[in-house]
């Protein structure tokens, strides 16, 4: 039985850094030996501030990525900023702000008939949500989350290491949460429940929790956790109620049609549309240049039949 670490983000608590903020490990102490204001790293890791303006918020976000220079050393695709991040946050503040006549409803309700043009994973329907991150890496859609006002963001991963930089880079960016005064940050040790539907290391906090809305951007890279992925989306969905999950990918990574097949063995259905060349454009213009092309990208809705 192993420890795991999640993070949540509550903008009804007070803000306390004592509770957040968990003394350093050896390997974060590696990480940020030498640094002193001036980016220099340790002589076994690698790390890189990397700016992510908001778009229309006026917020800033600086988000550290890591990179171990000893190919034996511990190093995640968790610690890096991949463009699916970016994207999704382009298009969540994006979507957020456009006028109610020209966004449409990004689900359908009971009886009402489908809506020709509409926007798939709608930034404006986080405002007073409680959102589940699933593999929240570096952590800056889930901070970008809080900023737009979801009521409590969990951000969660499947490392240790990766979410002690996570953490780390909740702490720095903590200002960007609306109302900063009245904002939390609980890192909390929970231990792995050994037999579930979950992933075995998954918290009991995360079990614990009941999200409005699933979100993950670039979950499926590898076959390895396609199906692990998809069980733990049916679990909420149907167990914890949430309403739906959202997913930014490239469908072309290994895995991804086990996934999708999972979904629809497990009773689920999804929607997908292509990344809007707007959120496009105001990804490269506010948070730096995106190395794959849009198309490569899908968005995704995923919710019980």
């Amino acid at each position: 039985m192993e420890e795991f670490w999640d993070i949540q983000l509550n903008s009804g608590g007070k803000y306390n850094k004592d509770t957040c903020w968990m003394a350093p490990t050896e390997r974060e102490q590696l990480i940020a030996k030498g640094d002193n204001g001036t980016g220099e790293s340790s002589n076994m890791f690698t790390h890189q501030w990397v700016q992510l303006n908001l778009p229309f918020l006026n917020q800033t976000l600086n988000i550290r990525t890591i990179k171990s220079k000893v190919a034996l050393m511990d190093s995640h695709v968790g610690e890096e900023l991949w463009d699916a991040a970016k994207l999704f946050c382009a298009h969540l503040c994006r979507t957020a702000l456009l006028d109610d006549d020209v966004l449409l409803c990004s689900t359908k309700e009971e009886g009402e008939e489908e809506a020709a043009g509409r926007i798939l994973c709608n930034g404006k329907r986080l405002r007073g949500k409680r959102v589940l991150e699933l593999g929240a890496g570096v952590g800056s859609l889930g901070v970008c989350m809080a900023a737009l006002g979801a009521d409590e963001v969990v951000c969660t991963d499947y490392d240790n290491g990766v979410l002690e930089n996570l953490n780390f880079n909740v702490y720095h960016n903590v200002h960007v949460i609306q109302n900063p005064g009245e904002a939390e940050c609980n890192l909390c040790p929970r231990e792995a429940k050994e037999e579930s539907q979950m992933p075995s290391n998954s918290s009991k906090f995360c079990l614990d929790f009941k999200p409005d809305i699933l979100i993950g951007s670039a979950l499926i890279y590898s076959a390895q956790g396609a199906l692990c992925c998809a069980d733990t989306i049916c679990f909420f969905l149907t167990e914890k109620k949430a309403k739906e999950c959202w997913i930014l990918q490239m469908p072309e990574r290994p895995g991804f049609d086990r996934f999708l097949l999972r979904l629809e063995h497990h009773g689920l259905v999804y929607e997908c549309d292509s990344v809007p060349e707007e959120t496009f454009q105001i990804a490269e213009r506010h948070m730096g240049r995106i190395h794959s092309r849009r198309e490569d990208f899908q968005m995704y809705l995923i919710r019980l039949k």
